[in-house]
């Protein structure tokens, strides 16, 4: 797999670091998704080969969808943070207060190696070893990093590493996918997984539930044709998150940008933005505090729901307005 001549070199530096670690800490992102977990698993697996004892801590509680991941009980809401942890790995995150609970993690800085493990464009370059490479997701990444570092591939890790390349990439189908998108995953393939089983574990398992939270958007969805924008809202306690509401609504023809908003049953107001076309997403995002790529990114604000859209849209809209 093809990487850049600073990122071999910056991967290489990790050797020390690893041979320096006998307990690691491995976080990620907040709301973590199947990137960001199944990378984590995998990491935690390939810790694992050179006698290093791992803790996996995402501070939100998994969504169910991730829950068939190999592995995934090793994930914990908590740590003890008693343990003289040797190095903290920060994966799938594009700045250290990406994090949920990022605070119980400063006594560390300047005192033990902190890696900062990611594909997004917007990453702050935090940490005390920066891995950071515009790719499709950091599953792919890690396929690199594991050529380089000469970690093996098991079945169970080629199985984390693929449903974190196959959510990040959309099945294949976004942008950011790759002629060397396509050998990380020949290369996590000939491992013995089954790319069909696995599709259907991640994509075609939907409980019927989560068919009704995709009705309720599909009937609030508003459609703006002159922007060429579409948008649909979920108020707390419509149901679970099974169904990936905002890849179905990418699915409208006449739609180069589209927005979902739901608010969480503590108030709290998600906001997942797509873009099909030219329009650069991650901008608006940046200026409710969010992040992500150009054309896939996320904002994570306090309620009311329509409070949260009220604003949202209407940066939106200037933004497309100014094309």
């Amino acid at each position: 797999m093809r990487l850049s001549d600073k990122t071999r070199k910056a991967v290489e530096a990790l050797l020390p670091v690893i041979a320096g670690t006998r307990r690691a800490l491995i976080t990620v992102h907040r709301d973590p998704d199947t990137d960001a977990i199944g990378s984590a698993l995998a990491w935690a697996g390939f810790l694992s080969q050179r006698g290093i004892e791992s803790t996996i801590w995402a501070a939100d509680p998994l969504e169910p969808y991730l829950r068939w991941l190999p592995g995934v009980p090793r994930v914990q809401t908590d740590f003890d943070s008693s343990v003289d942890y040797d190095s903290i790995w920060f994966l799938d995150c594009a700045s250290m207060e990406r994090v949920r609970q990022y605070e119980r993690l400063l006594p560390w800085v300047g005192k033990r190696p902190i890696i900062n493990i990611d594909h997004h464009e917007d990453n702050s370059r935090f940490g005390d070893h920066i891995v950071v490479e515009t790719i499709s997701s950091v599953g792919e990444f890690l396929v690199g990093i594991a050529e380089i570092l000469n970690f093996q591939i098991t079945p169970e890790i080629a199985t984390c590493l693929y449903a974190a390349i196959s959510f990040d990439t959309g099945r294949f189908l976004y942008s950011n996918t790759t002629a060397h998108t396509f050998d990380a995953a020949a290369t996590l393939v000939r491992t013995g997984i089954s790319p069909g089983e696995l599709g259907t574990q991640m994509f075609e398992s939907v409980p019927a539930a989560g068919f009704a939270v995709l009705n309720l958007a599909l009937s609030r969805m508003v459609i703006e044709p002159e922007r060429r924008l579409a948008y649909t809202s979920l108020p707390k306690g419509t149901g679970p998150e099974s169904i990936k509401v905002v890849d179905f609504v990418r699915q409208l023809e006449g739609a180069d940008v589209v927005v979902v908003f739901r608010e969480q049953d503590d108030g709290i107001v998600r906001v997942n933005l797509r873009s099909k076309g030219d329009v650069v997403v991650n901008t608006v995002a940046h200026y409710f505090g969010g992040g992500g790529h150009a054309k896939a990114a996320g904002i994570t604000l306090p309620g009311p729901l329509d409070t949260v859209m009220v604003s949202v849209l209407a940066r939106l809209r200037e933004t497309l307005d100014a094309r």
